[in-house]
C-alpha cells in the first residue's frame, strides 16, 4: 500500500468513524413513543436542519445533511493533519516513533491504573479524601519524567515491559522546572485571548502546541543526558536545532491528532447527549406526565459516569505518550545525541 493510498484510507475512515458516532442519538431516541420520538429526533438533528435552511435544502432530511457535514468536515481536517505531518517528517519518522511508544503500553497501564484507582477508591470511600487523590495524581504527573526520560530506555530498539525511575541530577531537574514555569507563565498570558478574540480558543491551542515543542525539547534534552553545570544550557541549545524541533512537533501533532480523531467523536456525542439531548427528553416526559423508560434512565446514568471519568485516562495517556515519544525523537534527531540503535 502506497503512502497516498494509506492517507486516503485514513481520511475516509476518520470521516466514517465520526459520522457513525453521530447516529448514536438517533439510535437512543428512535424507539421512543410518539410524540416524544418526533420531538427528540428533531432536536438531535438541529445542526442538519439549520444547515438545510442555510443551503436552501429544506426538503432534504436534516439527519442526512448532518451526517454528510460531519463526514466532510472531519475528512477535510484529517487531510490537513496528514499533509502537515508529511511536511514535518523530514529527519525523523514520527509514525515509527509513536509505534515504538505504543510498546510501552504495559508500563503506561501500571501508571494509569494507579491514577484511576486512587480517584475511584478515595471518592468511593469519602468525598473528603478527594484532596488526597488529587495530590497523588499531581505527584504522579510531576514524577513522570523520572520514568519517561531515561536515555537507555528510549534508545532501545524495543523497550522493556517495566522499568524503574532514574535520578537525572538537580541541575537537569531545576532546568526542567524552569521550562515548566515559563510554559505556565506564557499560557496564563494567552488565556485572556481565548475569551476576547473571535476564534481565540483555536488560536491559543495552536500557539500552545508551538510553544510546547521548544520548551519540552529544552527540558528533556539535559534530563536525558544527565547534564550538569554549563552543559545544561549547551545541551538545551543544541535541542533548539530546527530539525529537532520539527521532529518534536511532528510527534506531538501525530499523538494529539490521532487521539482527537479516535476519541473526540464518542466524547462529543456523549457530552452533547448529557448536556442537551437527555435533559430535553426528561423535560418532554415530565410535561407528558410520564416516567422515562428504565433503559433510558440506565443509559443516562452510564453517560454521566463516562462524562465524569473519561478526562483522567485520556490526559494520562496523552501525557505519557507525548513525554516518552518526544524523548525518543530527541535522541534520534538532536545533533550529537542521536541514538546508535
Amino acid at each position: 500500500m502506497t503512502k497516498a493510498s494509506r492517507n486516503a484510507f485514513v481520511i475516509i475512515a476518520a470521516g466514517l468513524w465520526s459520522a457513525a458516532w453521530s447516529f448514536l442519538p438517533y439510535a437512543i431516541y428512535h424507539w421512543l413513543d410518539e410524540p416524544i420520538r418526533s420531538q427528540m429526533l428533531e432536536t438531535v438533528s438541529t445542526l442538519g436542519l439549520a444547515l438545510g435552511k442555510w443551503l436552501g435544502l429544506t426538503a432534504t432530511s436534516g439527519q442526512a445533511l448532518q451526517v454528510a457535514a460531519i463526514f466532510l468536515t472531519v475528512a477535510t481536517l484529517t487531510a490537513l493533519w496528514l499533509a502537515t505531518l508529511s511536511w514535518l517528517d523530514r529527519r525523523v519518522d514520527s509514525a515509527s516513533v509513536v509505534r515504538w511508544g505504543l510498546q510501552t503500553t504495559p508500563m503506561l497501564a501500571v501508571w494509569l491504573f494507579g491514577i484511576v484507582a486512587s480517584v475511584t477508591i478515595t471518592r468511593g470511600v469519602s468525598p473528603n479524601l478527594a484532596v488526597v487523590s488529587w495530590l497523588f495524581n499531581i505527584v504522579s504527573f510531576i514524577a513522570l519524567p523520572i520514568f519517561c526520560w531515561r536515555s537507555e530506555i528510549v534508545d532501545a530498539a524495543s523497550p522493556p515491559r517495566f522499568w524503574g525511575g532514574a535520578w537525572p541530577g538537580l541541575p537537569a531537574i531545576g532546568f526542567a522546572v524552569l521550562m515548566a514555569t515559563l510554559y505556565f507563565m506564557i499560557a496564563a498570558a494567552l488565556d485572556p485571548l481565548a475569551r476576547v478574540v473571535s476564534g481565540g480558543e483555536v488560536i491559543t491551542e495552536v500557539v500552545d502546541l508551538l510553544i510546547t515543542a521548544p520548551l519540552l525539547a529544552a527540558a528533556a534534552a539535559p534530563w536525558l543526558q544527565h547534564a550538569r553545570g554549563s552543559a545544561v544550557l549547551t545541551v538545551a541549545r543544541r535541542a533548539m536545532h530546527p530539525a529537532t524541533l520539527r521532529a518534536v512537533l511532528a510527534v506531538q501533532l501525530r499523538i494529539q491528532g490521532f487521539l482527537l480523531l479516535v476519541l473526540a467523536p464518542p466524547i462529543l456525542v456523549v457530552t452533547a447527549d448529557v448536556i442537551y439531548f437527555m435533559p430535553e427528553a426528561e423535560t418532554a416526559f415530565s410535561r407528558a406526565g410520564r416516567e422515562p423508560p428504565a433503559l433510558l434512565a440506565h443509559w443516562a446514568a452510564f453517560e454521566h459516569w463516562v462524562d465524569w471519568v473519561w478526562s483522567i485516562p485520556i490526559a494520562a495517556m496523552l501525557t505519557w505518550m507525548t513525554m516518552i515519544c518526544v524523548a525518543r525523537a530527541l535522541r534520534q534527531s538532536a545533533p550529537g545525541t542521536a541514538s546508535t540503535v
